[in-house]
This record gives structure tokens, sequence and C-alpha cells, in this order.
């Protein structure tokens, strides 16, 4: 239990160091702005290693709160990805120009870096042999760089498309955003595709709506907050309720219902509350490959009896080697950019 205690409460401490309210009446505006971005996506890439953390330990204590739930975390780096697209596409020009080559690379070549790393780790360590079919296997097996690759796909077909309304681009985009959710959801029989899968959408409405939402959520800051958390709480029941009943789904409604309404939590917060400190800012700008490598790490680690049967020291070293080896490949994905010259 001391244990789960400890790394909470560090969680807590490291989000926490330097945050700001905003006086009574004023709010923040910048909350969705690059600096503001890199922070979230840090305290995601965390929260999401915590989660994944206590599933080698039989008694979680604490940690077995949020260890059901690293799939919502997922909804905030979608929501950027779908607030971001639009933000960018109407804002430079030929945004689209060497979008798939950039956006591609950013996405694979970092996860191929890890996927060699742990293998060569395997094969050494474990005597496990692979093959070149295992390129696709690992691809297919990561739900999250698999579903953000095809989505990257289907924007540039969609965008590139000349229709007269542009909205008429955007709605493509979601309906074939959806689609392929579902179908990866049903091919790889796992359900995060479709957990997770309103919060880009959501993205998308908040770019046009901002203005609009902003002033509904600020009118009533705190009824907005409150109403939320009330319906977040009712879908978690609901998930434990109809799951415990065999209801599956009703069960995988409230959990494809829970993902936007804990992202526009966040984003609720965000308009009063500003977080801010150089660690999180650090671990932002490695937040994908920080989630990339962490499981990789964590099983490595398993290993290693002397390390794995102290939950607090198994911690430590998860972190450490994570953020060590996100560092390199973060470091070597930003030169072979350079070098391929992919801007």
């Amino acid at each position: 239990m001391i244990y789960s205690i400890i790394i909470l409460v560090l969680f807590a401490l490291v989000v926490l160091f330097g945050v700001k309210i905003s006086p009574k009446g004023k709010f923040y505006d910048d909350y969705l702005g690059m600096d503001e971005s890199n922070q979230i996506r840090a305290v995601m890439a965390l929260a999401i290693l915590i989660a994944h953390f206590s599933y080698p330990f039989e008694n979680k204590y604490l940690l077995g709160i949020i260890s059901p739930f690293a799939y919502i975390f997922v909804g905030a780096f979608l929501f950027y990805t779908g607030y971001g697209l639009l933000y960018s596409f109407y804002s430079k020009d030929n945004y689209l120009k060497g979008f798939l080559k950039k956006r591609l690379f950013s996405i694979l070549f970092p996860f191929y870096i890890i996927v060699g790393i742990d293998s060569v780790y395997n094969a050494v360590v474990n005597g496990e042999n692979y093959d070149f079919s295992y390129i696709f296997i690992s691809l297919y097996n990561n739900w999250y760089v698999l579903i953000i690759t095809v989505t990257y796909i289907i924007f540039f077909v969609c965008f590139k498309l000349k229709f007269k309304n542009k909205n008429t681009n955007e709605a493509l985009f979601a309906v074939l955003f959806t689609i392929a959710s579902i179908l990866l959801s049903v091919l790889t029989k796992q359900g995060y595709y479709v957990y997770s899968m309103l919060s880009l959408p959501l993205g998308m409405i908040w770019y046009h709506k901002k203005d609009s939402i902003q002033r509904v959520i600020r009118q009533k800051w705190f009824f907005a907050i409150a109403a939320c958390f009330v319906f977040l709480l009712g879908c978690v029941a609901l998930r434990y309720i109809a799951g415990n009943k065999g209801l599956l789904f009703v069960e995988a409604l409230s959990l494809i219902a829970s993902t936007p309404i804990f992202t526009v939590i966040i984003f609720i917060l965000l308009n009063k509350v500003k977080i801010k400190n150089r660690a999180l800012n650090f671990v932002g700008n490695i937040s994908y490959e920080v989630y990339l490598c962490h499981r990789f790490i964590m099983n490595a680690l398993l290993d290693y009896e002397k390390i794995s049967s102290n939950m607090l020291l198994y911690f430590f070293a998860v972190i450490t080697i994570t953020i060590a080896i996100s560092v390199i490949v973060h470091f070597v994905n930003v030169k072979m950019s350079k070098v391929l010259r992919i801007k």
C-alpha cells in the first residue's frame, strides 16, 4: 500500500509543481497553445505509464484504481491530433506538401527503433527468433501507433480532394476515421480503437466552436466541471455494472462515452488552471517515445527479481531507463529528420 501511495503522491507533486490558478472571473486563453499541449502530453504519458505499471502486481492497491483506464489518457493525444490537424491545415500555406513523409516518419521511425531494441534484447537474453513479418506484426499489435498512422493517411487523402466546401473534407475525414476505428477494433479484437475514437472528432469540433464552447464553460465554470465529473463517474459505474451483468454493448457504450468526457474535463480545467514546469516540459518533448518504450522496459525488468520484487525500486528503474532510452530515440529521430531533410 505504502509504495502505491508514494508513486501517486510523486506523480501529483510533479504535475502540481508550478501550477497557477487564474484570479476569480479570469481565464487562460492559451490553454491550447504549444507549451500547454506539451505539458498535458507529458501528464498523459506519465499517467499511461503508471496505469500500465500496476499490471504485473497482484496487490495493486491504489494503483488498481487507474490501471483499467490507460486507454482514457490516450484521448488527450487524439484530441490534440484532431484540433492540431485542422488548425495547421487552415493556418499554414501548402500544409499538405510533404505531409505524409513528415508525419509518418515522426510516428514510424521512433516506433521501429524501439521495436528493434526490443527484438535485439529478446533475441540475446531470451533466445527469441524473429522473421521479417515481425515488422508488420509489431505495428498490428500497437493500437495507438496503428490508428494514428491510419489517421494521417486518411486525413491526407480526404483533404487532397477538391470540394467547394471544406466542411465536406472534414465530414468525410470524420466518417472514414470512425469506420477505420471500428474495423481495426473488429480485426484486431481490441476495443481501444472505439473506446478512444470520439476524442479526435471532439478536437475538430473544438477547433470550429472554440469561442462558443469557452463562453459556455466560463459562464458556469464550476457547474460545467462538476457536471462532467458526475457524468464520468456515471460512465465508470455503468461500465462495471454492465460488465458484471454481461451487458457487453452497454459496457462498450460507457467506455466510448467516458473518454471524450474525460478529455473535456481536462480542457475545462485548463481554462482556469495552468500546468507549467520544466520537468513536464522535458517529458512532453519525449512523450511519444515514453509511450512507446515503457512497456518494453517494464517487461524486460520483470526478469530481474532483485528489481521487480520491490515495487518502488522497480518503478524508479522503469522511469529512469524509459526516460534515458526515450531521450536517445528522440535525439536520433530529430537528427535523422535533418539528414533526410524531412521538415
